[in-house]
């Protein structure tokens, strides 16, 4: 890519799988060759980390090293903007500038944010004379503006009146890195008006096709890490919206980080924290998502689509990919009114060696790694 090296900034302890992991991976898969720098914000020493292994992304934390949250945030400021806070970054980013300062940049090197918590540094990094981009993960204005849809009154005018506030200081900032990687579609489509600078590049994963329960019930799976606002939003709505309950044709099966806080319920079957991704996907025989925001929930729809599984969701979950691949899945205005009998017709019509074949050409770990180092060069 011609450059001396390339430093990533990553504003949170790099463990664990889920949509953050799986960018960085994608990031550091495309720059094979390169010196990639890999440092991390530890939110609980307040200090920043580093060089990381690329091969410890993902992982467990190293011996000693407590699993603590990325940020400690008021329960006040949560239940307020219940999305993250586009605050979150403010400690990393007040720490950096020593950082930055050990880096000694020139001009031949290129600094990846990742996130836009991180973005108040690119005119501190365009000072150095190191070209600035921007991997955004998903942009914090929208995951707020979702936060006030269907709010109180008072409620709805905070939060829109946050939202607005925070896309503006967002795209200020945005619009001057020198090139913006996009994992999400409509973001991508947001920032458009900034230019060519602005790229769509997928998330890059590697399920692969997997077996379906051959015995009924049918069963609706939802994976991912249970403390992420939108992941317990579409966890309630499904355990809520009596699926599982309806003449015993639909079971749900969950499983991630925290999903063991359902287990008990009547209508789903909870597997907890997986070893590898399989294991959860031989057990369903497609994925329901209702989310009512695409932030954070990209990963969940592609990945199944990949393992080979039909996939339900709403607009707003099918919105992080462009219209060729929205249409791969079943997308529904109200998808938890949906019968049994439907659901078993789109899981019987389903073929998952060509829904594999569709993703794994955009977003499959190889294709997505070439899309972002094309994007870098």
């Amino acid at each position: 890519m011609g450059s001396m090296g390339i430093v990533m900034l990553y504003p949170f302890m790099p463990w664990g799988w889920h949509g953050g992991t799986l960018r960085l991976r994608t990031a550091t898969t495309a720059c094979e060759g390169e010196h990639v720098d890999v440092r991390w914000w530890d939110a609980a020493a307040r200090t920043w980390r580093g060089s990381l292994d690329p091969a410890a992304i993902g992982g467990e934390p190293p011996t000693g090293r407590a699993t603590v949250a990325s940020t400690r945030i008021s329960r006040l400021k949560r239940t307020l903007f219940p999305s993250t806070l586009w605050e979150s970054g403010r400690r990393a980013v007040a720490a950096a500038e020593p950082l930055l300062r050990s880096l000694n940049l020139s001009d031949r090197d290129t600094v990846i944010l990742h996130t836009t918590y991180l973005a108040p540094l690119i005119p501190l990094l365009s000072a150095s004379g190191a070209r600035v981009v921007v991997d955004v993960h998903d942009l914090v204005w929208r995951a707020h503006r979702v936060d006030a849809t269907g709010a109180s009154a008072p409620l709805w005018a905070v939060r829109g009146a946050y939202a607005l506030a925070v896309r503006r200081r967002e795209e200020r900032l945005l619009a001057a890195a020198d090139r913006l990687l996009v994992a999400g579609y409509r973001d991508f489509e947001n920032l458009q008006k900034l230019g060519p600078r602005a790229r769509w590049v997928p998330t890059g994963l590697d399920a692969r096709p997997t077996t379906c329960p051959s015995m009924p019930p049918v069963r609706l799976g939802l994976i991912g890490n249970f403390a992420h606002s939108a992941t317990v939003d579409a966890a309630r709505r499904l355990a809520d919206s009596g699926l599982g309950g309806k003449d015993g044709g639909v079971r749900l099966v969950f499983a991630g980080l925290g999903s063991q806080a359902w287990r008990g319920h009547a209508a789903i079957d909870v597997l907890g924290p997986v070893r590898d991704v399989e294991e959860f996907y031989r057990r369903i025989n497609l994925a329901l998502v209702p989310v009512a925001s695409g932030s954070g929930m990209k990963c969940k729809l592609a990945e199944a689509a990949l393992a080979g599984k039909a996939v339900i969701t709403t607009a707003s979950g099918a919105s992080g990919y462009p219209p060729h691949l929205r249409r791969q899945f079943h997308v529904y205005a109200d998808p938890l009114g949906l019968s049994p009998a439907d659901i078993a017709a789109i899981a019987q019509a389903h073929d998952p060696t060509r829904s594999h074949a569709i993703f794994d050409r955009e977003v499959g770990l190889a294709a997505a790694a070439k899309t972002y180092r094309d994007a870098l060069a």
